[in-house]
């Protein structure tokens, strides 16, 4: 944030020597000890000050040398430390922010930040260029520091926007605001930058924060990542696309603001025209940048196979730099960035021949040396093109015989690691993993990012090398682990694992990278990445152990708001472990963990699932108590889950039809639970027992055999009472489907049912067989066993009034009328319970009573909703 005027104070030149660049003048007095400290402070001051102030060439020589000393030298390199271009790259004649920019690049970001506050906090007027030059130098580093760090999500792009959006919101009008503008584009475009390569170390899933299966939304606060991170293509595309349109606006409003001052053309205007240009230049080409990082967006694909995504984003980068081109004038820095950015695109599309034709041609207008961003496009070309021998000649000719002694250039480091990847063998893989050290150590820790991707890429698009490739990252992500790096060196660790092929070396990479996820406070990361990998490599050996510990994991997680999601998590991959390691000793407490995890829940046909879950693999014991679980949830089912229910029993236990053994459990239930159409084509199997094939005859035929007839009560003590219960809720249902079959289940459950059974179900199977006494005295009882249940009425009334007897609907009609009398009058309940009595008696013929009835409420009640009064006219003929 820039200070307000009124708290800016000077700072002496020699403190901000000290202060920012230790050890300067004391190397260059060193260094050139015929010169006084002096001359070299005075040096240094100017610099800083980027003051326009006369200096003689030997003092800015001197500057230079005491730069040089401690390390820094000018760049030259077009790309910047976040990754973009540096489309219109320059020697300014700005030496301070010539020094930031060195800062920047040699990553030496609390050194930049000091300078630029420092300088902001000189008495300036904020409305001044200087004012907005310093406050885009604070954000610019800012922004390069953050580019580092795992987390780059909206608060953070606020953060290092402050100083520029912080000027804006106090100077609206401020002269320099679309500079100020697009150093706030800028901070987007880095923040997509910074998402792309992120989900490039850690695509497609392996990046979630959260448990397998469930969301960012449900996940605890303490097990999200700071930054979320984009988990496909589309978001990917999404955000790339959202910083592409804020530079497009962008530039209209410079193309506007710039022809505005052209109608007013005067020497006050002359300078912010050529500034307005320069800037609509290098929005130009960001928007050119931008369309060619949405290739990076998606998975490159294979060796010969090519994502054909990729291609297409290629193909439209292509064209959004054909069109820029024609905006730009010729012999102009940027447009020889966009031949380049230009050249890049048709190399992702796969072209790298075409690459190389063009790419000689830009060449040819360059003037010499060759920039090294550009040279490293030609070492890419020559590696597509398979032509190693060049490749390796142009990087010979750039790093010589010390590799880590050459020009200091991300892209050709990247490209040699490229160029090192290609190669094979394990002296080619240690090459490359030192390199990657190099990198970061050259050019800072977002350069090794990039590298890690670029090796992750390499491993994920050519299958032949994988198994290498795969121990490079995991190496790589176990030096990270010793540097104190616990995070990267998860990601990386994930990513070998879930590239690799061969299920030991994959399962003993997920366990690592699940103890530095653990380590890290981000167990959920940890379970998913355990689970996912012995799923993937059920045969490896320990899979089914490592599952389990995912499981126990998850089951460990912090409460969140969402508990169930959690749970169903678990559940879910409980159930992948009976299915993927079904005879393993770890099956059984699984299973007993699943069951009594669905049976806490209510879930109870979930929980007999599992009970006999796999099937082919339990014991006689076991499948008893399956069916047993099975029987307990259909005992409990709601009628309107019966098809649901019946669908799962058969899918559950169709595998023990053929089991040896387990065919008389399967028989049994059958019998006792399934619908009658699944009885037509069923055979009992022998040595079923009389009760059980009396049962079976009687809801398969509708007749009960002549051995299960006459005045004895059959013996039933063989077969459980929760079995009995079952056939007998089952013949019950029967009987509702099908009335023809009323008599006979009546006569034979009469035989063998006992005092357990609902009084319901006794006094429906009297209604059956017009014991309409009967019936209403079973009711009766059934009632006054609870007499304050408004819900008991409701539903001896139902029963009455499905019956074929006038006499059982008359008591219906009363039992309604009970009802009406004991809830509130124009209750939905009271309407119910009217409703329900007109029209039972309607189904008595009694048709004036009826309609007096309805006719009464009408009269009565003159502002009943619609939907009541139509249901009242429509119940009287």
């Amino acid at each position: 944030m820039i200070p307000s005027r009124d708290h800016r104070h000077h700072r002496s030149t020699r403190f901000v020597i000290r202060a920012f660049i230790p050890g300067a003048i004391d190397s260059a007095v060193q260094t050139f000890g015929f010169i006084s400290r002096h001359v070299v402070a005075s040096g240094l001051a100017v610099l800083c000050h980027g003051s326009r102030t006369v200096v003689s060439t030997w003092r800015l020589t001197l500057v230079i040398a005491a730069l040089s000393i401690i390390g820094m030298q000018p760049a030259t390199d077009l790309w910047a430390a976040d990754g973009g271009s540096t489309p219109v790259g320059r020697v300014t004649d700005d030496a301070t922010e010539d020094l930031v920019d060195v800062l920047i690049r040699r990553g030496r970001f609390d050194d930049a930040q000091s300078l630029a506050e420092t300088l902001d906090a000189s008495n300036q007027d904020s409305r001044s260029d200087q004012a907005a030059k310093s406050a885009i130098w604070l954000s610019r580093i800012l922004t390069a520091k953050q580019m580092t760090q795992r987390s780059f999500d909206a608060s953070d792009q606020a953060q290092v926007a402050a100083p520029v959006s912080d000027l804006l919101q106090s100077y609206p009008d401020h002269p320099r605001r679309l500079f100020l503008k697009a150093q706030m584009i800028a901070v987007r475009q880095s923040a997509a930058r910074h998402a792309v390569l992120r989900f490039a170390v850690a695509p497609s899933g392996a990046n979630t924060s959260t448990a397998p299966g469930s969301s960012p939304e449900t996940a605890s606060p303490s097990e999200t990542d700071a930054t979320p991170i984009s988990t496909s293509a589309t978001d990917l595309t999404a955000i790339v696309l959202r910083a592409t349109e804020a530079t497009l606006e962008l530039t209209s409003q410079i193309v506007e603001q710039r022809t505005l001052l052209q109608s007013e053309r005067g020497i006050a205007q002359e300078a912010m025209i050529a500034d307005l240009t320069r800037l609509e230049q290098q929005t130009i080409v960001e928007t050119v940048s931008l369309s060619l990082l949405q290739t990076e967006c998606f998975d490159r694909g294979t060796t010969g196979s090519p994502n054909p995504e990729v291609i297409a984003a290629a193909a439209k980068a292509l064209q959004v730099a054909d069109l820029a081109l024609t905006k730009l004038p010729p012999n102009c820095q940027a447009r020889r960035e966009i031949q380049r950015l230009s050249i890049e695109s048709i190399l992702r599309a796969g072209q790298p021949e075409r690459a190389w034709q063009q790419y000689q041609s830009l060449v040819r207008s360059l003037p010499a040396p060759v920039d090294p961003v550009v040279l490293a496009l030609s070492v890419r070309i020559h590696i597509a093109t398979d032509d190693r021998e060049q490749a390796h000649e142009t990087l010979k000719k750039f790093y010589g015989s010390d590799p880590s002694a050459a020009p200091i250039s991300v892209e050709m480091d990247l490209a040699r690691l490229e160029f090192l990847l290609s190669e094979s063998g394990d002296s080619a893989m240690a090459a490359v993993t030192d390199w990657i050290e190099a990198i970061g150590d050259r050019n800072g820790n977002y350069a090794t990012r990039r590298a890690e991707a670029i090796a992750l890429d390499r491993m994920r698009s050519d299958p032949s090398t994988r198994a290498m490739d795969a121990a490079l990252i995991a190496a790589q992500g176990r030096d990270w682990l010793r540097r104190g790096d616990a995070t990267r060196a998860a990601e990386l660790l994930t990513a070998a694992s879930t590239s690799e092929r061969d299920a030991d070396r994959a399962l003993t990479y997920a366990i690592e990278a699940a103890a530095a996820w653990n380590s890290t406070g981000q167990p959920a990361r940890a379970a998913q990445i355990m689970s996912r990998t012995a799923n993937d490599h059920p045969g490896g050996a320990n899979a089914a152990q490592i599952h389990l510990q995912s499981c126990l994991l998850i089951a460990k997680l912090p409460a969140t708001g969402d508990q169930q999601a959690t749970t169903n998590v678990l559940t879910t991959q409980l159930s992948d472990h009976l299915r993927h390691w079904p005879d393993d000793a770890t099956s059984t407490p699984v299973r007993d963990w699943l069951i009594k995890i669905r049976t806490a829940n209510g879930n109870l046909i979930g929980a007999a699932e599992a009970a006999v879950m796999p099937s082919d693999q339990l014991s006689a014991e076991q499948l008893a108590t399956g069916i047993a679980a099975w029987e307990s949830a259909y005992l409990n089912c709601p009628r309107d889950d019966e098809a649901s229910f019946q669908t799962r029993l058969i899918n559950a236990l169709d595998p023990l039809r053929t089991s040896g053994a387990a065919v008389h459990i399967y028989a049994s239930a059958i019998v006792t639970m399934a619908d009658r159409n699944r009885l037509a084509q069923f055979t009992l199997p022998d040595g079923s027992g009389p009760f059980l094939s009396a049962a079976f005859n009687l809801r398969r035929t509708g007749v009960v055999p002549s051995s299960q007839t006459g005045p004895d009560t059959i013996d039933t003590s063989k077969t459980s009472p929760q079995t009995i219960a079952c056939l007998r809720h089952r013949l019950m249902a029967d009987g509702r489907q099908s009335p023809e079959m009323r008599r006979a289940i009546t006569e034979w459950i009469g035989r063998w049912t006992d005092s357990s059974e609902p009084l319901t179900d006794q006094a429906e199977r009297m209604i059956w067989t017009d014991q309409t006494d009967k019936a209403i005295a079973i009711l009766e009882r059934y009632i006054a066993s609870d007499p304050k249940s408004i819900q008991r009425i409701v539903t001896a009334a139902d029963l009455l009034a499905a019956g074929k007897q006038d006499q059982a609907k008359q008591a219906a009609v009363v039992y309604y009328d009970q009802i009406a009398g004991r809830v509130g009058r124009g209750t939905d309940r009271w309407h119910q319970a009217k409703i329900a009595a007109i029209a039972t008696l309607v189904n008595l013929k009694q048709i004036d009573e009826a309609k007096r009835r309805a006719d009464y409420i009408r009269l009565t009640m003159p502002n009943l909703d619609p939907q009541t009064q139509s249901r009242y006219e429509s119940i009287v003929p």
